[in-house]
C-alpha cells in the first residue's frame, strides 16, 4: 500500500537557512584535547555508563509556548 500525503505549502519564515559550525574559534582560546575516535568514544562511554548506571529523564513541565508561534508550528 502506498501512503499519498497532503502536502502543505508555508510560507518561508525568517530564520537561517544553512548554518555551519566549527571548533576553531574555541581552540584559538582553549587547549582541548586531541581528538578520540568514535569506537573509542563510544568504549568510554559504555563503560561510563555500567560504572554510573542509568538515569531517569527529567520531566519538563509548563515549558510550552502557546502563543506566537509561526503558521505550521
Amino acid at each position: 500500500m502506498q501512503a499519498n500525503p497532503e502536502r502543505i505549502y508555508r510560507q518561508a519564515r525568517n530564520e537561517v537557512v544553512h548554518a555551519f559550525s566549527t571548533h576553531e574559534k574555541a581552540a584559538q582560546f582553549f587547549d582541548p584535547p586531541p581528538p578520540v575516535p568514535l569506537e573509542a568514544g563510544i568504549a568510554r562511554m559504555a563503560a561510563w555508563v555500567r560504572r554510573v548506571g542509568a538515569r531517569r529523564t527529567k520531566e519538563f513541565a509548563e515549558i510550552e509556548i502557546p502563543t506566537g508561534l509561526p503558521d505550521g508550528w
